[in-house]
């Protein structure tokens, strides 16, 4: 009501002085009006701060204040001094030392694959630009059981496990391409290199040729 309105000074010291005559609320009252305002605003349309938006701004004078709030002489933890047995009791909470191993797979299992947060159907990226996928049961799996899928679409077109020896080719060199039509499939690194460096190599040395491949 009072939105734009300008009061003068006369004003504004007898609305002060009535302030002040005012009798102060005993405890009882003030619980009654809390209590009231906890049911008023159970509603969320009745919270004074529904549908807005703080500003960009506004974002940014509050998560400063945050941290300041609690960091330094303002931390709880600000001049506390751990006793030795404390110390401690945190070097071998952080050893793991007093967790049992069943604990250590249970919280394992709550965290891994599709129960994490960070779940991508099982395909992660390769530090070299390739694509790998989870496969427990492969037997030249990673320790973390991935596998390069270049090698696993190859291996599921071929009908068999890759050796070790036998190398896979991207036609177009895009890494992470793994369609069928662009892989090769090559009896050793030697046969590999030749081929890289223009030189065809032997039929017998072509376990797969993508150019030539049709999906049934």
């Amino acid at each position: 009501m009072l939105k734009g309105m300008k009061c003068s000074k006369e004003t504004i010291a007898k609305m002060r002085e009535a302030a002040l005559r005012r009798q102060p609320q005993s405890p009882e009252s003030r619980k009654r009006q809390g209590a009231s305002m906890r049911r008023r605003l159970q509603n969320k349309e009745n919270h004074p701060m529904w549908g807005r938006h703080h500003t960009e701004e506004a974002k940014e004078k509050m998560s400063v204040t945050r941290r300041g709030k609690y960091t330094g002489v303002n931390s709880p933890l600000f001049g506390r001094k751990l006793s030795p047995q404390h110390r401690e009791n945190l070097r071998l909470a952080h050893l793991g030392l007093t967790q049992t191993e069943e604990t250590k797979r249970k919280r394992k299992q709550s965290y891994s694959g599709k129960k994490c947060y960070n779940w991508k159907g099982g395909v992660i990226n390769h530090s070299e630009g390739y694509l790998e996928q989870l496969a427990p049961g492969h037997p030249f799996r990673s320790p973390r059981g991935y596998v390069l899928q270049h090698r696993l679409i190859a291996e599921s077109i071929i009908g068999r496990y890759l050796k070790k020896s036998e190398q896979v080719h991207h036609i177009n060199k895009i890494k992470n391409d793994n369609r069928p039509e662009n892989l090769m499939v090559f009896a050793n690194r030697r046969a590999h290199v030749r081929f890289e460096a223009g030189i065809i190599p032997r039929p017998d040395e072509i376990i797969f040729d993508g150019c030539k491949y049709h999906a049934t």
